[in-house]
């Protein structure tokens, strides 16, 4: 008998290697195609995920640009938002956006302030205390939550508004008189509403810090700001990225004050007229839940007459004001804390929009994306002050 070998067999020491490198070729590409499938996946993701955020600002965008026509083309629509004050109108689109359908909110922003002191928050059980005695409020108050009055020879001379509770412990005024004031009433929106993106970029046109710029006006500081000086005159529009104090007597000037941290003004004899948007101070800094109630991120002081000529605005955090004499401004806080004796808080002679103009606010928000636009009417004209992307 012979033997044959059977062609492709190869020889007895090559028999049981093949296997092994099959093997290992076949785990290789095992691997490859898995890594290319897994980037293959995160890319596809990643687009989807951009794809769906463009979509998003798009229909966001494409709201406020109806409300924007709506103020410009519909009949009416302007005396129906006048009429709505800070409650506004909510405006439907005719169909829905890129399968969206934006909430879309037209406000009028510019008119009369007449709140001498505000609480937005619906966080804070109390986000208005009245802890001193003696003191006066020529002015409006309103809380979203609470409000607690204590000491005694206190006078509220104007509407006194509460959502949840209302604790007096000494003796209160109110004029008018009960039982048509104080009220209870619901939630509201903060009656005037400035954005950090109106102050911080010089370069945006339409802006009060292009137009500061413009003229000159325009300060830009990195880092804190402090003055520890009386007498100390200011001019334009003061944009910090740090802490503003304020500590001296008889400062003044035209001059708005934004702050990306905390805000300290401290001092008598006062004099400031807003360079801006009726705003005096303004700041965006906030504590962590914990402390957002209690620990204040715009502290005013002052004796004597004392006028910040504006208003005083943390969307975030709380105002305290203290002190004696009579302090003229508005204060429009997440919550409000009120100590001191013998004080007097007037509203600033006017807060509002130039004469015979308005300004309204459109907000318009569509799955998280929001976009904010602030429109200027006077004399049947129309410009679009800011446009904003949040």
């Amino acid at each position: 008998m012979s033997w044959r070998c059977c062609k492709g067999f190869g020889r007895p020491e090559e028999r049981g290697v093949s296997l092994p490198l099959a093997l290992v070729v076949l785990a290789f590409g095992v691997l490859l195609v898995a890594s290319m499938l897994f980037g293959v996946s995160t890319n596809l993701k990643a687009s989807q995920r951009v794809d769906q955020a463009m979509k998003t600002q798009y229909s966001s965008d494409a709201g406020a640009e109806y409300g924007v026509w709506m103020l410009e083309n519909v009949a009416g629509f302007m005396d129906q938002v006048d009429v709505a004050g800070r409650s506004g109108v909510t405006v439907t689109l005719p169909s829905e956006v890129n399968a969206l359908d934006p909430v879309v909110r037209v406000v009028l922003a510019g008119q009369e302030l007449r709140y001498a002191l505000w609480g937005n928050s619906t966080y804070c059980t109390t986000n208005v205390e009245w802890t001193g005695s003696g003191n006066v409020i020529n002015g409006d108050l309103h809380t979203n939550t609470g409000l607690r009055l204590v000491g005694q020879g206190n006078t509220l001379n104007g509407a006194v508004e509460y959502v949840t509770s209302l604790q007096v412990h000494g003796s209160t005024i109110y004029i008018p008189p009960p039982p048509h004031n104080p009220v209870q009433t619901y939630v509201q929106p903060m009656p005037m509403e400035w954005y950090m993106s109106d102050y911080d970029d010089p370069t945006a046109v339409g802006t009060p810090a292009h137009t500061a710029a413009q003229a000159g006006q325009y300060h830009y500081i990195e880092g804190d700001l402090h003055i520890n000086t009386s007498g100390e005159v200011f001019d334009g529009l003061y944009y910090v990225t740090g802490e503003i104090h304020l500590n001296g007597s008889e400062l003044s000037g035209t001059a708005t004050f934004v702050s990306r941290n905390l805000v300290e003004v401290n001092g008598s004899g006062n004099c400031f007229t807003p360079y801006c948007d009726q705003l005096s101070f303004f700041t965006d800094f906030e504590y962590p839940p914990s402390q957002r109630c209690s620990k204040p991120v715009l502290r005013v002081v002052g004796s004597g007459s004392s006028t910040l000529g504006g208003v005083c605005y943390a969307p975030n955090g709380q105002i305290s004001v203290s002190g004696s004499g009579i302090m003229n401004g508005s204060f429009l806080g997440d919550s409000v804390d009120l100590a001191g004796s013998g004080l007097t808080i007037d509203l600033p002679p006017s807060v509002g929009c130039p004469a015979g103009c308005e300004v309204y606010d459109v907000r318009s928000e569509a799955r998280g994306g929001v976009t904010l636009a602030r429109v200027l009417h006077c004399d049947g004209n129309f410009d679009l002050l800011s446009w904003w992307l949040q």
